[in-house]
């Protein structure tokens, strides 16, 4: 009991210092949470564009690994906006589908060597835990931000956007 007390304060306060001050455990929705966030622009706008925000819309639980606006930054010169062009629909999806999965996951349930989690987009999508380093997704993205609490699910910062 202590332990998950522990756990929740100091998600809470990694949580506050990057801008959920106000998220709090079934306070909003993933989409919500990231809205009120103000760093997660691009990641909304993608799921708007493809229509993954029909998924994230619902009950869950899911888990999301949330690239910042940073992270979608960083991909080549004019992917981003290849990718939202309105033929590019699907294969924008595809990526987005990527960084969810059809269950909650705290960093918690994800330490081990190596675990592969099912996402929605339908391949595995891989978790390193690296002990005195931390967990990465995908094999070198590191989990920047972990546990962020939402109604739907948990999210999961990231320093950069997943490709399946």
């Amino acid at each position: 009991m202590m332990s998950k007390t522990l756990n929740a304060l100091a998600a809470g306060l990694v949580a506050s210092t990057i801008g959920f001050a106000g998220a709090s455990a079934n306070a909003e929705s993933i989409t919500e949470t990231l809205a009120a966030a103000g760093n997660f622009n691009t990641f909304l706008a993608a799921a708007d564009a493809s229509g993954v925000n029909y998924l994230l819309a619902l009950d869950g639980p899911f888990t999301v690994f949330a690239p910042t606006d940073e992270a979608f930054a960083a991909l080549p010169a004019g992917t981003l906006e290849e990718l939202m062009l309105p033929e590019n629909r699907y294969e924008l999806a595809d990526i987005l589908k990527y960084h969810i999965l059809p269950r909650s996951l705290t960093s918690e349930d994800m330490i081990g060597s190596v675990q592969d989690y099912l996402t929605f987009e339908g391949s595995f999508l891989e978790v390193n835990y690296q002990p005195n380093a931390g967990l990465f997704v995908g094999n070198e993205n590191a989990l920047v931000t972990p546990d962020v609490a939402a109604d739907n699910g948990v999210i999961h910062i990231i320093d950069a956007v997943l490709l399946p």
